[in-house]
């Protein structure tokens, strides 16, 4: 676990409570999983490497190297939808208020805004002279 990433994580968000007291702890290395994690903790495997996370609600999405991002359901961690355009890979991720839209940012130097209803392309933001983060 992205140790730094939790304080970014919404309030209501699982992950947030599971991991609440992390928050206070230093960073550190734990080999295997802890056994007071118990059934909080789900394995997901990828075909290309997770590079950012952001979760709303019941929904966890994870920007892939290979420019594809994940939906995941935060219960079962079962995958709801792929959402591929991005040709790098996608280091930024954030909700819209109302949980309809995602906005991503990308080492192909775009940011995308997808409707998370259809998994369609909104539109594409270019002109970046580096990548998104």
């Amino acid at each position: 676990m992205y140790h730094l990433a939790l304080p970014f994580c919404p309030s209501s968000c699982w992950l947030r409570e599971c991991y609440k007291p992390e928050l206070s702890q230093e960073v550190r290395v734990v080999k295997g999983l802890p056994a007071e994690w118990g059934m909080c903790s789900r394995t997901v495997a990828f075909d290309s490497h997770p590079l950012t996370l952001t979760c709303q609600r019941d929904t966890i999405v994870v920007g892939m190297g290979s420019g594809d991002i994940i939906t995941l359901d935060e219960i079962t961690g079962t995958q709801t939808a792929l959402l591929s355009g991005h040709t790098g890979g996608v280091y930024s991720l954030a909700f819209s208020p109302d949980r309809t839209s995602l906005v991503s940012g990308s080492y192909d130097k775009t940011v995308k805004l997808w409707d998370l209803q259809t998994g369609g392309v909104v539109k594409t933001f270019y002109g970046h002279t580096s990548f998104v983060l």
